[in-house]
């Protein structure tokens, strides 16, 4: 018994296999399905949005094209303020910790890549920075303005 004809038939059964194994990859969607948290534009081309998995996306082209900067799996970005086209704010919530328990990250370059900030943001309803050290905080309290970002919050309106 010439065992050639199995043995060529085996070797083209494991070559389609491995072949057809090769052809699988994991897609994801170009946009998240999840539900967006955020959306703003700083002018007619420029926007951003954060959704509900941890993610902020941008555009320059007015929304017809929708880039990921960057990701904080799980961590929504509830808020994104810009105090001007460059300088840019994200409140930041972290899963299993108190609503309104924020983390402030920011970006220096257009929201391409984004780090935290030593801004405490914490018990905030909205914020809104006025400069790289001046922000506005409300809150059920009332408003609070930091003049330094490694100092302290004093109330302005309550």
């Amino acid at each position: 018994m010439n065992r050639r004809p199995f043995l060529v038939v085996m070797f083209s059964l494991i070559c389609s296999f491995s072949s057809a194994l090769a052809q699988f990859e994991l897609v994801y969607p170009a946009i998240p399905t999840d539900p967006i948290v955020d959306i703003l534009f700083l002018d007619q081309t420029v926007g951003y949005f954060s959704n509900a998995a941890g993610s902020i996306y941008g555009t320059s082209d007015a929304g017809a094209n929708w880039y990921r900067r960057v990701h904080f799996q799980g961590d929504p970005v509830v808020m994104l303020r810009f105090a001007d086209s460059r300088l840019g704010f994200g409140a930041l919530t972290h899963a299993g910790h108190q609503p309104q328990d924020f983390t402030c990250i920011y970006t220096t370059d257009m929201g391409i890549w984004w780090s935290p900030t030593g801004v405490d943001l914490s018990g905030a309803t909205d914020f809104l920075p006025v400069s790289g050290s001046v922000f506005l905080k409300g809150g059920n309290d009332g408003i609070n303005r930091l003049d330094n970002v490694y100092g302290h919050w004093t109330t302005t309106f309550s």
